[in-house]
């Protein structure tokens, strides 16, 4: 059995790497991971136009490098 301190479940939105039928999504995301005990990070395509999105998901935070490219 391995352990985990922090799972990351990817990519969430689409990118210039994902195309649409390679993202989970909303619904695909929470799906996953409902039954989760550790938190949950959503990684992958977060940016200024969907990050209202990340209030739908079981997420504890976010890891968005556009996100922060397009803030600064």
């Amino acid at each position: 059995v391995q352990t985990c301190a922090l799972p990351i479940l990817s990519p969430i939105f689409k990118t210039k790497k994902y195309s649409k039928n390679k993202i989970l999504g909303i619904l695909r995301f929470n799906l996953i991971s409902k039954n989760w005990i550790k938190p949950v990070y959503a990684l992958g395509g977060v940016n200024k136009q969907n990050i209202i999105n990340i209030a739908n998901t079981n997420t504890l935070g976010i890891g968005g490098i556009k996100y922060i490219e397009d803030t600064n």
